[in-house]
């Protein structure tokens, strides 16, 4: 049972409104800032924030936050329970010449959390310990094949665990596949991968391979495939104590829809839910980054239009399509598949424009989110060839991911190289140096 004596207070009295920003600091018991605490913000407004070295937390701008509305403040972090576990805040109606003191509900609005939340039990490793799945592997670490996260019979985990005394950083593999086939197994099937995971392991991270739900398996489009993928990182940190690994240093990457899944965890506010009865539920779905290899830069496909306009206007010009509108160059029968529909029209009904916000990586971003490594790169291209239209990996997906990055503040590393689009990162950090730099 992970456990520490340390007693965190949340001073909600400390959260102040400077033009339409909430700041609030959490501290221990000594009155020192505790770091990595996620805070989310809800109600009227949805903000997921996390706090800095000093335990300061910031949310950005939000538009009419200083007029009526009601709120919520929680915080959050594994081996932490916080006693309330929010606070309820109404804000009357001011102006920003007249911001005063924002009336609270209670006047003493100190909190007490205690570590030692709910966490998981109960696995034997040694009785599931297995041998490597591949020739040449790391024979200091363990391995363990097909740990179950979920209902799902698609929900496993192989898991590689090098031997270390402290706790261990770990990176999650999603597999490609276009939410359709693919396997776990991919990140070992071949040299390449199996270099990478040695190489992992050798610097003293522990690796996760992730089998998660298809597209064949649900009627309700990729949002099922995306949120049965989440619980692999809540399952892990659940278990954190009993695998070794430190909750507050996981970072994930994948390849096409691998590197999407990766993506929207990096961007989606946290689907931790603190009331479930299953414990795995509890935990949170942040990460500290994330990689994407042939990414796509959101799976609202309706704002692939915009994002490859570039491409579009080109094929446009010679004749290749006949318009940019959507049904001129989308797979109509794989759209409809991708969000469990059957014709267009469904794309713009109140429901599916909801749906699609909820898979928007590029709307969902903000400074707050994990640090983002993409690389889209399809090699060396000839100016004198008419490319072919790959628009699910396009290195204009790419591009559109670094501009987004830039415009909110968030840290990214992008290569996007193709037809349409030349750019390299001037760091010249690959991904995976990039993702071992954030679990450090």
């Amino acid at each position: 049972m992970f456990n520490r004596s340390v007693l965190y207070l949340l001073i909600v009295s400390t959260l102040m409104f400077s033009g339409c920003l909430i700041k609030g600091k959490i501290v221990d018991e000594n009155g020192a800032g505790v770091a990595g605490v996620t805070v989310t913000l809800g109600g009227d407004a949805s903000m997921t924030t996390t706090t800095d070295s000093d335990g300061d937390y910031q949310f950005g701008t939000l538009a009419n936050m200083l007029n009526t509305g009601n709120y919520t403040v929680a915080p959050s972090k594994f081996g932490s329970s916080f006693t309330p576990a929010s606070t309820y805040i109404t804000i009357i109606n001011q102006t920003l010449g007249d911001i005063g003191d924002v009336p609270w509900p209670a006047a003493d609005a100190d909190f007490a959390a205690i570590s030692g939340c709910n966490s998981c039990t109960g696995m034997e490793l040694d009785a599931i310990a297995g041998n490597m799945p591949f020739a040449g592997a790391n024979t200091s670490a363990s391995f363990y094949a097909d740990l179950t996260y979920g209902n799902h019979p698609r929900q496993r985990i192989d898991l590689f665990i090098p031997e270390a005394g402290d706790t261990v950083g770990i990176i999650v593999y999603f597999h490609g596949g276009g939410f359709t086939e693919g396997d776990k197994s991919d990140a070992y099937s071949d040299e390449s991968g199996q270099q990478n995971i040695n190489y992992y392991l050798d610097q003293g991270v522990a690796y996760a391979a992730v089998n998660y739900p298809l597209l064949d398996d649900s009627g309700n489009g990729v949002i099922d495939s995306l949120e049965g993928a989440a619980r692999s990182i809540q399952f892990l940190r659940c278990y954190a104590n009993t695998l070794n690994i430190d909750p507050d240093r996981i970072a994930v990457y994948g390849g096409s829809a691998g590197a999407g899944i990766s993506l929207w965890l990096a961007t989606h506010d946290d689907l931790a839910q603190a009331e479930s009865e299953d414990l795995i539920q509890q935990q949170s779905t942040r990460i500290q980054a994330a990689t994407g290899y042939s990414a796509q830069a959101t799976y609202d496909i309706v704002r692939w239009g915009e994002v490859l306009d570039t491409a579009l206007q080109a094929f446009v010009d010679s004749g290749e399509i006949a318009s940019s509108d959507i049904s001129e160059w989308v797979n109509a029968e794989q759209l409809f598949y991708f969000y469990g529909i059957s014709s267009f029209d469904e794309l713009y009904t109140d429901e599916m424009e909801t749906y699609r916000r909820d898979v928007d990586m590029l709307s969902m971003m903000d400074v707050n989110d994990a640090p983002l490594c993409v690389d889209n790169t399809s090699g060396p291209v000839d100016e004198n060839d008419i490319p072919s239209f790959d628009y699910l990996h396009d290195a204009l997906h790419a591009l559109a991911i670094k501009n987004r990055a830039e415009e909110v503040g968030l840290e990214s590393v992008v290569y996007a190289n193709g037809h349409f689009v030349e750019y390299s990162d001037p760091s010249c950090e690959d991904c995976t140096a990039f993702l071992l730099r954030h679990l450090r």
